[in-house]
């Protein structure tokens, strides 16, 4: 992976003067910073985090029943009860989970059902990605998911315990190594790189003197594939089966926010910020 970062140092250095991309969340700003490999999550807190982010999804797809998109295909099964929100609260607090929400997470979870706008419910339910990169760092036998399969097509909630066995599972829950933790951070890095690229390209950005955005695009395709990231299509990332470039702005939107939410948890894993709200994922 050495070689594919220092690539990717040397990119998005010439061109920070020229970024003003902004994304869902973040401003594309400077370098990728280095790993705090000294101050890991530990792994209770990280099963702690995830049993608070099966709750935010939960509550989220609840939400999404009452109020689903216009044009939408009306959710199926069984909708939540009335008193979701507060069984839910109830046992966040009875299992001394309400001190590791964050504070964002606990003002939502505090409000009516019903109450969430759309784009709170949007973000709840996009969580879901950030959640099974979560359960692939606690539980061994998992693998990580290609960058162009959403977790809500998978069974990602299947790793949820049992309200009753939730003590135990934070008590018996181990990480994986953090080295291994930190490959799979900078190739989610890589992947929410080329998604702003693309964005860059629509919005006519000057590239760095010398080279276009192809040209970049085609080098870093040829490192990840060096590195056994990934297979490149038509010297450029694969997605959905052909090359990123030819992504239509539904899919490019889709790919850029499974990158952009799991980098987000693998931040958080890496120790880039103790404050699961401000989780910064500049590339």
């Amino acid at each position: 992976m050495k070689t594919l970062l220092v690539l990717l140092l040397l990119i998005v250095a010439l061109g920070a003067g020229l970024l003003a991309l902004r994304s869902r969340k973040q401003v594309i700003r400077s370098a990728p910073a280095a790993l705090n490999s000294d101050s890991p999550v530990d792994s209770h807190t990280a099963a702690r985090r995830a049993l608070c982010l099966a709750s935010l999804v939960l509550r989220a797809q609840a939400e999404y029943q009452l109020h689903p998109e216009p044009g939408d295909i009306p959710p199926q099964g069984k909708a939540a009860p009335a008193d979701f929100a507060l069984r839910q609260n109830s046992w966040l607090q009875n299992g001394d989970l309400w001190s590791a929400c964050s504070a964002r997470e606990r003002e939502l979870f505090q409000r009516a059902m019903g109450s969430w706008t759309r784009q709170e419910t949007a973000d709840g339910q996009w969580r879901e990605e950030s959640l099974g990169f979560l359960w692939w760092a606690l539980d061994g036998s998992r693998v990580f998911l290609p960058y162009d399969v959403p977790a809500a097509q998978t069974d990602v909630l299947r790793g949820v315990p049992d309200p009753s066995a939730a003590r135990a599972f934070i008590e018996e829950a181990k990480l994986r190594d953090i080295k291994e933790i930190g490959k799979q951070r900078d190739i989610a890095e890589l992947w929410l790189w080329r998604a702003r690229t693309t964005q860059l390209q629509r919005d006519k950005a000057e590239a760095p003197k010398g080279l276009t955005f192809e040209q970049i695009i085609a080098m870093t395709a040829e490192k990840a594939a060096g590195d056994n990231v990934f297979k490149p299509i038509g010297n450029d990332f694969p997605a959905l089966g052909k090359p990123y470039s030819r992504l239509t702005e539904t899919e490019w939107q889709t790919m850029r926010s499974i990158a952009e939410e799991r980098l987000y948890v693998l931040n958080w894993l890496c120790g880039r910020s103790t404050d699961w709200d401000s989780v910064k994922t500049d590339t």
